[in-house]
């Protein structure tokens, strides 16, 4: 006697599988989508209908893993999941050790805030469109200027905000989107004179910001990139500004002191190398795949040498870990920075196109079903 399914299992699985499929597909190709769900209604058989069902499944989930593998040939998209992989390696680390309960769900809400604000964004004009690019760093040069302002007890700016019960450290979120932003885009026209001098202003609001707050470290890092880019440029003013940063980082470098350490806030490696060698070279590869857009990418470069900086400034705890260790700040400025990353025509998605015609309507043979005498 042969042995089948019961055919109310059947429809059910059958159902179930079209859901999937439907859901797993874009809406461009709804009409295949619509197309496979009317093919199998046509099936009179339950189990047959159930195994075309299959196939169509099998095709939609092998369509979408393209499409996200496709995905991450573009930097701010690999960045993103990188960023999700450390986080989740630096949250499991600290919730297995002897670290408070909370730090590893920061953390995690931190990586959600930040990949809905990556997601909401206006992505495309904001990595592409050079004037939104020269207003967004006038904007950010403001607000990191805003959040230097003397405290109300008159003791000097530090950057620390509270947002409710979490505290948020608006320099180590904001800058290295301030980094981002302001870098040019490749075969853009040149901008207009107040939208320059608006951009320009936005940066040197920032340098100003980060001297307030005797962030001598990041102003060595902005230094260097505009000293880069005004190379690149032959720009005397970018020269200018880089110069200033010099200056003001040597004036800060007076005013700042290290951090004391923090455990599982800085020296991370550090504390995996001691529970296990194996342990801290795991964490340490993780950590480095965030220099990996840069690494990879060219319209990325910028970024991947300021976050390498940021990555040696913290060995020697002269800032907490980033990303790594205990904070949201730096978490949801390496994703915002990431979604500011320059564009241009040049750098346009060249993600592998999925046809959107329609499945023949032939029905594929049914598979032979075991049987047993």
């Amino acid at each position: 006697m042969s042995r089948t399914l019961p055919r109310w299992l059947c429809a059910g699985v059958t159902r179930t599988l079209l859901t999937l499929a439907q859901a797993l597909m874009p809406s461009r190709q709804a009409d295949w989508a619509r197309a496979m769900r009317a093919e199998v209604l046509a099936i009179d058989d339950a189990q047959d209908a159930l195994i075309y069902a299959w196939g169509c499944f099998t095709a939609a989930l092998h369509l979408a893993t393209c499409r996200a593998v496709g995905s991450l040939s573009e930097p701010d998209h690999l960045g993103l999941a990188c960023a999700g992989l450390v986080v989740g390696l630096g949250g499991t680390f600290m919730a297995t050790r002897d670290a408070p309960s909370g730090y590893a769900w920061v953390n995690g809400l931190s990586l959600a805030l930040a990949c809905a604000s990556f997601w909401l964004l206006p992505r495309p004009r904001l990595q592409q469109d050079a004037r939104w690019r020269a207003a967004t760093t006038f904007a950010l040069g403001a607000a990191l200027l805003w959040a230097s302002a003397p405290q109300a007890d008159g003791a000097a700016p530090t950057g620390w905000l509270r947002l409710g019960p979490l505290p948020v450290q608006a320099t180590w979120l904001l800058c290295p989107a301030w980094w981002a932003v302001s870098a040019p885009v490749a075969g853009a026209s040149p901008l207009p004179l107040t939208l320059r001098a608006l951009q320009l202003t936005g940066l040197a609001m920032g340098l100003f910001a980060l001297a307030a707050q005797a962030q001598a470290p990041l102003l060595a890092v902005t230094a260097m990139l505009l000293a880069m880019r005004a190379a690149r440029a032959r720009s005397g003013a970018l020269a200018a500004l880089a110069l200033l940063a010099v200056a003001l980082a040597c004036a800060a470098l007076a005013r700042w002191t290290a951090p004391p350490p923090s455990p599982y806030v800085d020296e991370v490696l550090q504390l995996a190398f001691t529970h296990s060698a194996a342990l801290g070279g795991l964490m340490t590869a993780a950590w480095l795949t965030l220099l990996l857009p840069g690494l990879l990418h060219r319209r990325a470069r910028e970024h991947g040498l300021a976050w390498a900086a940021l990555l040696g400034l913290a060995l020697p705890g002269w800032l907490p870990a980033p990303v790594l260790g205990f904070g949201g700040s730096f978490i949801v400025g390496y994703v915002l920075s990431l979604a500011l990353l320059p564009g241009g025509p040049a750098t346009a998605s060249r993600r592998p196109r999925v046809s959107s015609a329609s499945p023949p309507a032939r029905r594929a043979p049914p598979l032979p079903r075991a049987g047993v005498a």
